[in-house]
């Protein structure tokens, strides 16, 4: 039931966004098992540990981070105050829960019959009946976060679409497949991610983060469209595990993006520049005729007696209340716009360069070529052009009585 304001808070939307995330990586850990391709680190099984000595995070075992995040999902469950119905969620043998139980904890509940050790078909079967448990409850919760305060349903859309790019990522998907990764990757799903953090900007983050995090993302669609192997590889799985968890990171603990800036970055940029201006020149020569003209009709109405056409142009600028004053804040104006403009959009290129974990790239640097703001530019609708002219007419709805 949505409140009188109508609108998620702040809080309301990070727990939501943890939400999200938590079911896409509890998704991913049970289809993964111990063969996670984004681990760091290999699986710790079998591991001695010697001196009791604990284990960080992504040293734990794969059991180990399973159980982790089914507490958690446990645990948010009755945070986020849902109501769900898991009565005809069946198991592998098709048979339905025999005492009433919730959603989540039937979905709990099947995800501990996904067996890591058993033949492929029987962990097949017991996968289907997890994962369809998981999209009908996945359904449910959309359903109730429509109808709640604008924003609910978006947050939780937001972080289990950020954490699917890199958990339910199969590098054995068929191209195009929705578990490919030019497909969690791709312009369309871009298109949509894009489109939540824009919503949720600034209930559920800064304009920073936002940036940040858009930013990012268009640079791995960049990476994935133009690469050889859409389908990713292990390399490309665990940087992207690593993007994902700073996307997660930067969303929920409200980090300074700045400390994402590489020291040396700024200078870096400056030894750009002038390829910059190379690539801008159309719109520095019409700059520098627009600042000549400026200039001289300064002078003209600093002159105490102007004769001929000169005397002509400072009567017209009269006439319209020109003055030397005014033509010169004019140009100190214009001066200005420009430099914050690029400034602003410099400044927000290196923030998404500090916040993008891209693997090499196999075919060699960049061009050194660099226009201001072009890192930043998130993905748009222009960037689905070409695959939206390749889709067929739909066929003509004929309505009867």
């Amino acid at each position: 039931m949505a409140d009188a304001e109508g609108v998620v808070t702040s809080d309301r939307a990070k727990l939501l966004i943890r939400f999200g995330w938590s079911l896409a990586e509890l998704r991913g850990r049970v289809f993964y098992g111990p063969a996670d391709p984004g681990r760091i680190s290999e699986d710790a099984t079998g591991t001695t540990r010697t001196g009791f000595m604990p284990p960080l995070g992504e040293e734990r075992t794969a059991a180990e981070q399973l159980v982790e995040i089914k507490t958690l999902v446990r645990e948010l469950s009755t945070s986020i105050g849902i109501t769900t119905d898991g009565s005809k969620m069946a198991d592998a043998h098709g048979k339905d829960p025999t005492a009433p139980c919730t959603g989540f904890q039937r979905v709990l509940e099947l995800a501990d019959q996904v067996p890591w050790q058993e033949p492929d078909e029987v962990r097949l079967r017991n996968w289907i009946a997890f994962a369809e448990a998981f999209y009908a409850l996945d359904s449910q919760i959309q359903n109730e976060l429509n109808a709640a305060n604008f924003g609910e349903c978006s947050a939780y859309q937001l972080g289990r679409g950020l954490a699917e790019t890199s958990w339910s990522m199969d590098l054995n998907a068929r191209t195009k497949s929705t578990t490919s990764l030019d497909n969690l990757l791709g312009p369309e799903r871009s298109v949509i991610l894009t489109g939540l953090i824009v919503r949720l900007t600034p209930v559920a983050m800064s304009a920073d983060v936002s940036q940040a995090i858009k930013g990012s993302l268009a640079e791995w669609q960049r990476r994935v469209e133009g690469s050889d192997a859409p389908h990713g590889d292990g390399v490309v799985a665990v940087y992207l595990r690593r993007q994902v968890t700073l996307w997660r990171d930067l969303l929920l603990s409200g980090a300074d993006t700045q400390a994402l800036i590489r020291p040396a970055a700024p200078l870096r940029r400056v030894a750009t520049i002038f390829p910059a201006l190379r690539t801008l020149w159309p719109q520095a020569l019409l700059g520098l005729v627009g600042s000549g003209l400026i200039g001289w009709a300064a002078y003209l109405l600093t002159e105490t007696h102007p004769k001929g056409i000169q005397s002509t142009i400072v009567t017209a600028l009269g006439i319209f209340g020109v003055t030397a004053a005014t033509v010169t804040a004019k140009a100190k104006s214009t001066a200005n716009h420009l430099l914050g403009s690029i400034q602003s959009a410099v400044a927000a290129d290196l923030l998404v360069e500090g916040a993008t974990i891209l693997p090499p790239d196999k075919k060699g640097p960049l061009p050194t070529r660099y226009r201001a703001g072009e890192s930043a530019a998130p993905v748009t609708m222009a960037s689905m052009t070409e695959s939206l002219s390749k889709r067929e007419a739909p066929a003509p709805v004929h309505l009867t009585a």
